[in-house]
């Protein structure tokens, strides 16, 4: 039971101290997961607008942000990483609580007579450690929560809460559905890059754009901005960086990107 409360209470928290803000920004924007697209010739106006963001790297004849959408990359599921990384580290920030969670795949065991491959991530403030045997459709046979293994519809149950927890910044992306706000598929949005450098994450290194996105009246009553960065690693993009400011009173989140390492 110790090991189930502490992961009942590391998710509550979490979840209380990214919600004010993330629901703030996103109540604002009349953005979600189930939200009907724009209307068409509205969405129009919202490319033109991204348009004139990245119109400097066009006429420098570099590749657009448009460009770089379209490779873009945002994984939610076990098969996902799994599929496309062998190792990920990120750190997340909120009102002064932080955690740095590092991700790495294993090799193939066999679970019960099924070949599994094996999921591990380290929560490094934390001091804890989870690990997932997963098939080949996603399922969970087997969780190590830091030491105590369970298994069956149990270990399905409490592995797929606790990639939700460990990965809320890749699930906060959908729910915010960044890459068509970024796209201009939203009007009512504005998006203007702010900077753009070449970084390392791990044994990566990628194009990094960083754009200030800004929804204000009539959408909200006053705009509230973040800024998201997008990292261009050639055969893919995805988000390597979000910062918010306290536009709620003692409220304030950042993440970010510190190692990336694709599968060959």
């Amino acid at each position: 039971m110790g090991v189930f409360s502490r992961h009942r209470s590391a998710v509550m928290r979490w979840a209380c101290l990214l919600g004010v803000l993330l629901l703030l920004f996103s109540l604002a924007a009349g953005c979600g997961t189930d939200a009907d697209p724009p209307p068409e010739e509205e969405a129009v106006n919202g490319e033109e607008e991204v348009e004139e963001g990245v119109e400097a790297a066009e006429d420098e004849g570099e590749e657009g942000l448009e460009d770089i959408l379209a490779n873009w990359e945002n994984p939610r599921s076990f098969e996902a990483f799994a599929g496309n990384f062998e190792e990920l580290k990120y750190r997340f920030e909120s009102n002064g609580t932080s955690e740095t969670i590092h991700y790495t795949l294993g090799g193939k065991e066999t679970v019960g007579g099924v070949e599994a491959t094996k999921i591990s991530l380290n929560f490094i403030e934390g001091g804890t450690n989870y690990s997932w045997w997963v098939d080949d459709e996603g399922g969970v046979l087997r969780l190590d929560m830091d030491g105590e293994i369970i298994e069956g519809e149990l270990a399905e149950m409490a592995g797929e809460s606790l990639m939700m927890m460990a990965f809320l910044p890749y699930f906060y992306v959908e729910d915010f559905q960044a890459r068509d706000v970024l796209a201009g598929n939203y009007p009512g949005y504005s998006v203007r890059e702010v900077d753009r450098k070449s970084e390392q994450f791990g044994d990566s290194r990628a194009e990094v754009y960083t754009l200030e996105v800004t929804v204000g009246p009539p959408l909200a009553e006053e705009e509230v901005s973040v800024r998201w960065s997008v990292g261009d690693f050639g055969d893919f993009s995805m988000l390597v960086g979000w910062e918010a400011a306290e536009h709620v009173e003692g409220t304030s989140f950042s993440y970010q990107l510190l190692e990336l390492n694709p599968l060959n």
